[in-house]
């Protein structure tokens, strides 16, 4: 249920990664008074490598007939470099207890962001006329 939630959300968010990590941040900071999360500008700024990783390495992996979730693994696998990446650069004015909380929460919603981009070239694919 989850998946699908946030496929939900980045079909409509594809642009901010990190809308729910900033969600979580924000609480966390609010609580501890810890630094204010980044902006939407540098958000978009900081996931960009991640996506752009993400949507290269789906491309790439993906034949259109494997079932989504084990390509979405495997995406996920290639692009883990960008995502701690992301990560750390989200969470580097946070407390060490809330930089664990964040990699946490974002690690269970990795196979989701890959699923995002999987089924957006298998929509793209699907839309392109045929040679």
């Amino acid at each position: 249920m989850i998946v699908r939630q946030i496929v939900a959300l980045f079909q409509l968010k594809a642009s901010r990664l990190l809308i729910v990590p900033a969600c979580l941040v924000t609480a966390a900071g609010l609580a501890t008074g810890a630094p204010a999360f980044p902006t939407d500008q540098q958000q978009a700024e900081i996931a960009k490598p991640y996506q752009e990783c993400l949507e290269i390495e789906a491309e790439r992996i993906d034949d259109g007939h494997t079932d989504l979730a084990v390509v979405a693994r495997s995406v996920a696998v290639a692009c883990n470099a960008e995502f701690i990446k992301m990560i750390a650069a989200v969470g580097k004015d946070l407390s060490p207890e809330d930089r664990l909380t964040l990699e946490k929460s974002q690690s269970g919603l990795v196979g989701g962001f890959a699923a995002v981009f999987v089924g957006k070239v298998r929509a793209a694919r699907r839309a392109s006329p045929k040679p």
